[in-house]
């Protein structure tokens, strides 16, 4: 149809991961609301016959594009051309934030927990657009409080409950929230992160304390805007049950920069 489309393969064991990751979608986006456009979207779900001899692929889905060149990730790490988008101008930082939380606030609104939110979960559909991130990579997604298929690989922006001591139980929106919190302050600091990798977050929580001098000297020294300090300072605690909500974070943004 002329239109760029993404194709993801899951192997004939991986039932459950493709009808979750097509579920969710389809969920998040089956209503009229504006806030759908900060999803991505389900084209179409095909089930082969019978496996593929290579690769063993028997579930086929395909979306709205998610290019990796298009990434979050890419424009703040690896773009090496010219671009109009200055992702150091704070009227692009202020719109970006309030994309990726409205991504993030529409996947809760209808129970799902993403569970594998990064630089790379988050795409633009063109330059002229860059500020309007769309939320993907829905390889994981479990609705709230129940643990039905794998976790994903442990990343810097994993929650540290997770890295540190979970056993397959329940998971919950504070999760994302955590792993939104670490894209935010990259979005902030203009390509900083907050932390190396998963081993850096697990040391750090070896004492809480260590995490604690952490987390407050990285933002009180490499963020200036105090808007973005507050909704940090938010998400960013280490009790799961102390990070405010999504909902909670996005009215405050509303509320300080009439995005709405």
């Amino acid at each position: 149809d002329g239109i760029k489309h993404s194709i993801h393969y899951f192997s004939s064991s991986n039932l459950g991961m493709f009808v979750q990751s097509v579920n969710a979608v389809l969920c998040c986006t089956s209503d009229s609301r504006e806030s759908n456009q900060y999803i991505m979207k389900s084209k179409q779900g095909i089930v082969l016959w019978k496996p593929t001899p290579t690769f063993n692929y028997q579930y086929i889905w395909i979306t709205s594009p998610m290019i990796p060149e298009h990434s979050l990730y890419y424009l703040l790490f690896e773009r090496k051309t010219r671009t109009f988008v200055d992702h150091h101008n704070p009227d692009y930082k202020i719109w970006s934030v309030y994309a990726v939380l409205k991504g993030v606030e529409t996947l809760h609104r209808h129970a799902f927990v993403h569970l594998a939110i990064d630089l790379k979960a988050f795409y633009y559909d063109h330059e002229t657009k860059a500020s309007d991130w769309r939320l993907g990579n829905f390889g994981y997604p479990q609705l709230k409080e129940k643990s039905t298929i794998p976790l994903p690989p442990y990343t810097s922006f994993t929650a540290p409950e997770i890295i540190r001591s979970h056993q397959g139980g329940g998971v919950g929106f504070s999760d994302d929230i955590w792993s939104l919190g670490c894209v935010i302050y990259t979005i902030a600091t203009g390509g900083q992160l907050l932390f190396e990798n998963d081993i850096h977050v697990k040391n750090l929580m070896t004492f809480n304390d260590d995490m604690k001098q952490h987390l407050k000297i990285s933002i009180r020294d490499n963020i200036e805007n105090e808007v973005f300090k507050v909704i940090l300072q938010d998400m960013l605690q280490i009790d799961p049950v102390q990070r405010k909500s999504i909902s909670h974070v996005l009215d405050y943004w509303n509320q300080i920069y009439n995005m709405e």
